[in-house]
């Protein structure tokens, strides 16, 4: 059945190609699919809106693989949908990713980054898509791969403006949680390469705000689900919440938010 949750032995895959179907045979052992407690996980819109989010789930795991593997799976991805141009955008995150982590080559991953923007830039008025979730992304890894910090600067701002028009667009707590996270990364990196203090002060009190808004999603997520549980999620998050408040000389918000913390933990 399609979605079942298979699982594969890290350096113990057995796998056979065959030609005359071009598929691969994997021997793997059925397991527990925990993803399946979290519903928000499976809400899909449009054929093109679900393909999308599975190749997000995708670029998680698969710049670990060679190059010959990450360009014969988007090769097929693009036989099988030759009309979503925008899967390159993709392919490009993913040969992006590889270098960066596998092969540290930060000028060629940025490369990449440069191209798969520009295709998604090429999709923005395609209404079943959400490029600015993608561009968000892209706008992050670019700057915390630039050296001089006026360029990553704008960057990280480009992502926080771009966050906004994806959050207009997403339609699960699940995805405004990770925008969310996203925007508090722009801020923090932002925060970082400002000189000015009252900047830096506006940032952290922009990450309070967007941390108070994924708690809420968090909260959110668990009252949609009757058999998952983000508790561990939502402790770490009232943990970070505290620590920004007291980061902003807030302690009596600090102290508040630390005591909802240990109750959540206690509560797990």
């Amino acid at each position: 059945m399609i979605g079942t949750w298979l699982q594969i032995r890290i350096n113990c895959v057995e796998c056979s190609y065959k030609n005359d179907k071009r598929i691969w045979i994997i021997k793997s052992t059925l397991t527990d699919d925990w993803q399946a407690k979290y519903d928000e996980h499976f809400v899909m819109t449009t054929p093109k809106n679900t393909l999308q989010k599975w190749l997000h789930r995708l670029l998680l795991y698969i710049y670990y693989e060679s190059l010959d593997v990450i360009d014969e799976v988007f090769n097929e991805l693009c036989d099988l949908y030759p009309t979503e141009k925008w899967i390159l955008a993709v392919k490009h995150v993913a040969l992006g990713d590889h270098k960066k982590e596998k092969e540290h080559n930060w000028p060629l991953a940025l490369e990449h980054y440069e191209k798969a923007l520009a295709i998604w830039f090429e999709h923005m008025n395609d209404g079943e898509l959400n490029p600015d979730y993608d561009i968000v992304r892209l706008y992050l890894k670019i700057g915390i791969g630039c050296q001089d910090p006026v360029i990553a600067l704008k960057n990280y701002n480009l992502a926080i403006a771009h966050s906004q028009l994806a959050l207009e667009k997403v339609n699960t707590s699940y995805e405004q949680y990770m925008l969310q996270r996203w925007v508090i990364d722009g801020y923090d990196m932002k925060k970082a390469v400002c000189t000015d203090d009252n900047d830096r002060k506006e940032c952290r009190l922009a990450m309070i705000k967007y941390k108070e808004l994924q708690i809420e999603a968090l909260t959110q997520m668990q009252s949609a689900t009757t058999t998952g549980n983000y508790s561990n999620h939502l402790r770490r998050e009232q943990v970070e919440l505290a620590d920004l408040y007291e980061s902003v000389g807030k302690y009596n918000e600090a102290t508040a938010v630390y005591e909802k913390a240990l109750e959540t933990e206690l509560k797990r």
